[in-house]
C-alpha cells in the first residue's frame, strides 16, 4: 500500500523533531559523550512544556519528580535569603538542566526556578530518567564532574562576595554573562544586582559610572558591553567595600 504524502511528511517532521531533541541533549554536560543511538532512547521519552515569562517552574522546598532540560528561553535559579533579598545562583539557557541533582536525592530543593522569558522545556519522568541512567553509567560520572565544577565555582563566588569590592564583583559577573550571552545582556539592573550579591541602587550607580567611561550602554532591560578591555580594568580601587552577605554561606552546597 502506497503511503500518502501527508503520512511521509508527518514522519519526516517527527524524525526532524527527534534529531533536534538529540542535538539538545548532546549539549548537556550529562550526555555530551554519549552516542546518538543511546541519546535517542532518552529523547523519545521527552515531552515539551512551556512556561510564560515570570512563571515559576519550581519552588524552593519542592521535591523534584522529573528531569528538565531547557530547549528555549532563560531560567533564573535563585534563593531567598533570611534578610528577605533574593540571591541569584545562576542563569540557565538552552541545553542546561534545571536542578538536575535533585531528581536522585528526592530531598527538597533549596532554590526556586523562574522563567525570565517564554521558556520551553523537555521533560522526562523520574522513572524513565533513572532507568536510562541505570543503563548508562557514564552519565553518573558526568554528574560527579558537574558537582565538582559547581562546588568549586560556588566556593570561589562566596570568597568573592566576602572580600571583593562591589565594582569588582559586578565586573566579574558581567564578564561571565558575556561568555554566556555575548556583549548584549538582556537583564535588568535588579537581576544583575542579584547575581553580584549587591543592591539594585549600587548596581545602577556603578553602571552609570561605566556608561560615563564608555564601557557600557544601557536600555530598558538591556545592557550592552562596548569595551571589554576597559571593563576588565574598571576603577578597581574607587568603590568602597560592601558588607558581605553571611546568610548565603549557609545555603551551600547549592545542589
Amino acid at each position: 500500500m502506497t503511503k500518502g504524502p501527508g503520512v511521509v511528511a508527518g514522519r519526516e517532521e517527527i524524525q526532524r523533531e527527534l534529531e533536534s531533541r538529540v542535538a539538545l541533549f548532546k549539549k548537556s554536560r550529562f550526555f555530551y559523550n554519549l552516542d546518538y543511538t543511546e541519546i535517542i532512547k532518552l529523547a523519545v521519552k521527552a515531552t515539551p512544556l512551556t512556561y510564560e515569562k515570570g512563571s515559576f517552574i519550581m519552588y524552593e522546598q519542592d521535591v523534584q519528580q522529573e528531569y528538565l532540560l531547557i530547549q528555549e528561553g532563560m531560567v533564573k535559579i535563585f534563593t531567598q535569603l533570611t534578610s528577605g533579598r533574593n540571591f541569584t545562583v545562576s542563569l540557565l539557557t538552552e541545553g542546561d538542566s534545571i536542578m538536575a541533582v535533585g531528581i536522585f536525592s528526592q530531598k527538597p530543593v533549596w532554590c526556586s526556578a523562574q522563567a525570565l522569558n517564554k521558556v520551553t522545556l523537555l521533560r522526562v519522568s523520574r522513572e524513565d530518567y533513572l532507568d536510562f541512567v541505570n543503563d548508562h553509567t557514564q552519565v553518573l560520572f558526568n554528574y560527579i564532574d558537574f558537582c565538582q565544577i559547581m562546588l568549586r565555582q560556588a566556593h570561589a563566588r562566596l570568597g568573592e562576595i566576602a572580600v571583593e569590592k562591589i565594582n569588582r564583583r559586578l565586573v566579574n559577573v558581567l564578564k561571565i554573562l558575556i561568555t554566556k550571552f555575548g556583549n548584549t545582556i538582556n537583564l535588568t539592573s535588579t537581576e544583575i544586582a542579584d547575581l553580584a550579591g549587591t543592591t539594585t541602587e549600587t548596581t545602577i550607580r556603578t553602571l552609570c559610572n561605566m556608561k560615563k567611561e564608555g564601557i557600557v550602554s544601557t536600555g530598558r532591560g538591556k545592557l550592552t558591553i562596548l569595551d571589554v578591555d576597559k571593563l576588565s580594568s574598571f576603577a578597581l580601587d574607587t568603590v568602597p567595600q560592601q558588607e558581605a552577605i553571611p546568610d548565603v554561606i549557609y545555603k551551600l552546597p547549592f545542589m
